[in-house]
Protein backbone atom coordinates (compact mmCIF):
# COMPACT_ATOMS: atom_id res chain seq x y z
CA UNK A 1 0.00 0.00 0.00
CA UNK A 2 1.96 3.17 -0.91
CA UNK A 3 1.37 6.61 1.15
CA UNK A 4 0.30 9.27 -1.41
CA UNK A 5 -0.74 12.09 0.97
CA UNK A 6 0.53 15.32 1.42
CA UNK A 7 -0.31 16.69 5.14
CA UNK A 8 -0.32 20.39 5.04
CA UNK A 9 0.65 20.31 8.61
CA UNK A 10 3.98 18.81 8.01
CA UNK A 11 4.49 21.59 5.11
CA UNK A 12 4.00 24.15 7.40
CA UNK A 13 6.07 23.05 9.92
CA UNK A 14 8.93 22.95 7.44
CA UNK A 15 8.01 26.18 5.92
CA UNK A 16 8.45 27.12 9.92
CA UNK A 17 11.89 25.72 9.84
CA UNK A 18 13.04 27.61 6.80
CA UNK A 19 11.96 30.59 8.01
CA UNK A 20 13.56 30.08 11.70
CA UNK A 21 17.27 29.64 9.85
CA UNK A 22 16.66 31.78 7.75
CA UNK A 23 15.96 34.52 10.68
CA UNK A 24 18.55 32.66 12.53
CA UNK A 25 21.12 33.64 10.00
CA UNK A 26 19.93 37.55 10.17
CA UNK A 27 20.03 37.65 14.30
CA UNK A 28 23.57 36.05 13.76
CA UNK A 29 24.26 38.77 10.95
CA UNK A 30 23.15 41.08 13.47
CA UNK A 31 25.26 40.14 16.15
CA UNK A 32 28.78 39.99 14.00
CA UNK A 33 27.99 43.61 12.43
CA UNK A 34 27.40 44.84 16.17
CA UNK A 35 30.46 42.67 17.61
CA UNK A 36 32.46 44.49 14.47
CA UNK A 37 30.96 48.50 15.57
CA UNK A 38 32.19 47.99 19.42
CA UNK A 39 35.56 46.37 19.84
CA UNK A 40 35.58 43.01 21.80
CA UNK A 41 39.05 42.14 20.65
CA UNK A 42 37.52 39.35 18.22
CA UNK A 43 36.26 38.48 15.91
CA UNK A 44 32.37 36.76 16.38
CA UNK A 45 32.21 34.47 13.38
CA UNK A 46 28.61 33.73 14.23
CA UNK A 47 27.25 34.06 10.21
CA UNK A 48 29.64 31.41 9.60
CA UNK A 49 28.72 28.94 11.89
CA UNK A 50 24.93 29.27 11.72
CA UNK A 51 25.05 28.52 8.15
CA UNK A 52 27.91 25.17 8.62
CA UNK A 53 25.15 24.05 11.27
CA UNK A 54 21.96 24.60 8.31
CA UNK A 55 24.02 23.03 5.80
CA UNK A 56 24.99 19.74 8.10
CA UNK A 57 21.37 19.45 8.98
CA UNK A 58 19.66 19.59 6.05
CA UNK A 59 22.72 16.99 4.49
CA UNK A 60 21.69 15.24 7.03
CA UNK A 61 18.02 15.32 6.25
CA UNK A 62 18.51 14.72 3.25
CA UNK A 63 20.30 11.31 3.75
CA UNK A 64 17.62 10.22 6.40
CA UNK A 65 15.01 10.02 3.63
CA UNK A 66 17.16 8.48 1.38
CA UNK A 67 17.69 5.87 3.62
CA UNK A 68 13.96 6.15 4.32
CA UNK A 69 12.94 5.55 0.87
CA UNK A 70 16.02 3.22 -0.03
CA UNK A 71 16.62 0.30 2.69
CA UNK A 72 19.80 -0.61 0.85
CA UNK A 73 21.01 2.56 2.12
CA UNK A 74 20.78 1.39 5.91
CA UNK A 75 23.09 -1.41 5.37
CA UNK A 76 25.88 1.58 4.78
CA UNK A 77 28.56 2.61 7.37
CA UNK A 78 26.71 5.98 7.54
CA UNK A 79 23.75 4.66 6.91
CA UNK A 80 23.61 2.57 10.63
CA UNK A 81 23.19 5.96 12.07
CA UNK A 82 19.66 6.56 10.87
CA UNK A 83 18.72 3.25 11.20
CA UNK A 84 17.17 4.10 14.12
CA UNK A 85 15.74 7.72 13.34
CA UNK A 86 11.71 7.09 13.37
CA UNK A 87 11.81 8.23 9.62
CA UNK A 88 13.70 5.28 9.00
CA UNK A 89 12.24 3.02 10.81
CA UNK A 90 8.53 4.08 9.75
CA UNK A 91 9.53 2.96 5.98
CA UNK A 92 10.62 0.14 7.26
CA UNK A 93 7.57 -0.99 8.96
CA UNK A 94 5.66 -0.17 5.73
CA UNK A 95 7.88 -1.95 3.49
CA UNK A 96 7.16 -4.53 5.66
CA UNK A 97 3.79 -4.39 5.40
CA UNK A 98 3.85 -4.31 1.54
CA UNK A 99 5.71 -7.56 1.30
CA UNK A 100 9.33 -5.40 1.68
CA UNK A 101 8.50 -3.48 -1.89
Amino acid sequence: MEQKDIQSENLRSGLWHKAGFIGLIVLAYVIQYAAGRVDLGFEVPSVLAICVYIIVTEIVSVFENLCALNHELVASPLGKLFSQTPKVEDAEKLAAGNGGK
